[in-house]
């Protein structure tokens, strides 16, 4: 069986290959539902929530590995 992550946002959208981190996720074993990656950027001044909001909505869009969850199933 091949392991993959299932989306969140799309259901319809069947899976996607693992990640680094959720191979090790999986390899950990475990509850892994509070497992969280930040990143702390500097933002261009006079940047207001919503377009930040806007720019990363459609950055996951694009790219929606950036919205899977692990599936024990």
């Amino acid at each position: 069986r091949e392991e993959a992550a299932a989306l969140v946002h799309d259901p319809g959208a069947g899976t996607v290959p693992l990640t680094p981190v959720m191979h090790a996720l999986r390899r950990r074993g475990g509850d892994h539902r509070g497992y969280h990656q930040s990143l702390l950027v500097t933002t261009p001044p006079g940047l207001t929530a919503g377009r930040l909001r806007r720019a990363l909505d459609r950055l996951v869009a694009h790219h929606p590995v950036l919205a899977a969850r692990l599936d024990d199933a």
